[in-house]
């Protein structure tokens, strides 16, 4: 279709000729409403940026935390690694305990040792009053048990009648 065709129809049907490809030969071109075009396009691109995988998600705690308030965290920090996101353990220091940051370094290898399948990512580290860790989901771990699961067969209960 020639050009000044393409532009009569964009005119007729009051929508836009886009040229969708320019280097194409011909070029290729779209009648179509080029605001909603756009629109849609920034749609999809916040839809990408809110679906990345790898987002972080920080646990924080402190020493003296009560094993309640500990239990509810470490569960959350569970569920953010089945989502397959990661998890920074955040251990805070209050006065004296700034004196003995390897009690602290300590206590969050056991808290993420605790974590089902999941690994840290390097060391702890100390970081002004506070001491943590970056923890993943540990996917081969979590297929092996997976699979585990799947191979057991649960067991028949026998079938009684009554007469």
């Amino acid at each position: 279709m020639s050009r000044e065709d393409a532009i009569t129809k964009a005119k007729d049907a009051e929508l836009d000729l886009v040229e969708m490809a320019p280097n194409a030969k011909p070029p290729v071109a779209r009648i179509m409403d080029f605001g909603k075009y756009q629109y849609e396009q920034d749609k999809q691109q916040q839809k990408q940026k809110k679906s990345k995988a790898g987002t972080v998600k920080e646990v924080r705690l402190t020493m003296k935390i009560s094993p309640h308030d500990l239990g509810y965290r470490m569960e959350r920090a569970k569920g953010f690694l089945e989502e397959n996101q990661k998890v920074k353990l955040n251990l805070m220091m209050k006065g004296r305990e700034n004196g003995n940051p390897r009690a602290a370094i300590t206590r969050v290898k056991e808290l993420a040792g605790t974590l089902a399948n999941s690994k840290m990512e390097g060391e702890p580290i100390r970081q002004g009053r506070s001491v943590s860790v970056m923890v993943t989901p540990d996917n081969k771990a979590a297929k092996s048990e997976k699979s585990e699961k799947s191979d057991e067969k649960p067991a028949e209960s026998p079938k009684t009648t009554e007469q």
